[in-house]
């Protein structure tokens, strides 16, 4: 188990803009040198969240594995969202390039985690299973980026379906601790 989530960044599905992006006309040559993360295509420095680990064109699909740092608040703040399932949401930005020929590439620029997204089908696809040593690494994560708390709830009717893989289910969790 690699403990990884993985999202579709692009499909050739016709987006809320009216146009459709062909998975074969992705360039990502200059995107996989510095493969960043961004929240609401904001291209200034501290909206970086994290890196695009294995972005690639998979059939029909731009896909990805978000991987977060941990060096900022905002970076802490959008990860435990992916993770809760409260963002599953991405978007991309890009270049459109057309040769003398009139073959068009699409330059890949940057991926952002978006509330709304002009593909409906830029979202997380699936949290893989995780093993022992990845669940502390998580909670460590969570307890890095977590002051105290008394108690903590939340729903997790998204991360139940990307666990089960079909349907939603309401679900919702509660803790309490002590310090």
């Amino acid at each position: 188990a690699d403990g990884s989530i993985e999202f579709v960044a692009s499909d050739e599905t016709v987006d809320r803009s009216g146009e459709s992006i062909p998975a074969s006309s992705w360039d990502l040559t200059n995107y996989l040198k510095s493969p960043r993360l961004l929240v609401d295509h904001d291209y200034r420095v501290e909206s970086i969240v994290g890196i695009a680990d294995k972005t690639r064109v998979e059939g029909k699909e731009l896909k990805f594995t978000p991987k977060f740092h941990e060096i900022t608040e905002l970076a802490k703040t959008v990860a435990q969202m992916v993770i809760e399932g409260v963002l599953d949401t991405v978007s991309v930005g890009f270049m459109r390039n057309q040769d003398e020929k009139g073959n068009v590439k699409n330059e890949l620029m940057e991926i952002s985690f978006v509330a709304v997204p002009a593909n409906p089908n830029a979202r997380m696809l699936a949290v893989k299973s995780i093993d022992a040593d990845e669940t502390k690494a998580i909670e460590a994560f969570l307890k890095s980026s977590v002051k105290s708390s008394v108690c903590a709830g939340g729903r997790y009717d998204n991360i139940i379906e990307a666990f089960l893989g079909k349907g939603k289910y309401p679900a919702v969790g509660v803790s309490f601790g002590v310090d």
